[in-house]
């Protein structure tokens, strides 16, 4: 079973992938192929920091000062992506997380419910707890986080975000 994501219709979430993949996961390749999860997805989005509360860390809620441990407020106030997402095993606090434009994430979000759910085309049936699928991004970037997907171990990774350093390249998106 495959599940695949358009690269050139979510770029943030496809970044975020790359990211867990070639920086969360050394590049292994076994990291691709993600179990269906729904049970237990609320906890596992809590491990990823992005559960929805507030201020989770994409919140333009934040409390945090860059001292105490708390995110600081994030001037746009995005959703929080996770990959994988808490709607599979491998989803919580191992995921990578990445602040993006809630349009792009709960659209995304949404096309993966479905398929899940079997109500695409391509999928027409409901998958299982449990049930293995390998995410497969198409071949319409090969930029940024991504590039390993063409030429293997050339992504370059940045510093991961925290609460009390953000960081400039992380101001946006925050990836951790």
């Amino acid at each position: 079973m495959s599940a695949l994501i358009p690269l050139g219709r979510y770029t943030e979430v496809c970044e975020n992938w790359c990211y867990y993949v070639y920086c969360k996961q050394n590049g292994d390749q076994a990291a691709w192929t993600v179990k269906v999860a729904r049970q237990g997805a609320d906890t596992r989005r809590g491990g990823a920091q992005c559960k929805k509360v507030q201020p989770n860390k994409c919140s333009n809620k934040g409390t945090g000062d860059g001292k105490n441990g708390k995110w600081p407020k994030h001037k746009h106030g995005w959703d929080c992506d996770e990959q994988p997402k808490a709607s599979n095993a491998q989803g919580g606090a191992g995921a990578a997380t990445r602040c993006i434009d809630p349009t792009e994430n709960r659209s995304e979000g949404l096309v993966w419910m479905k398929f899940i759910n079997g109500k695409t085309a391509d999928q027409p049936d409901y998958l299982d707890d449990t049930t293995p699928v390998n995410v497969v991004l198409d071949d319409s970037w090969n930029g940024g986080l991504c590039k390993s997907l063409h030429h293997p171990d050339v992504t370059v990774c940045p510093q991961a975000a925290s609460p009390n350093d953000p960081g400039v390249e992380n101001d946006l998106e925050r990836q951790q």
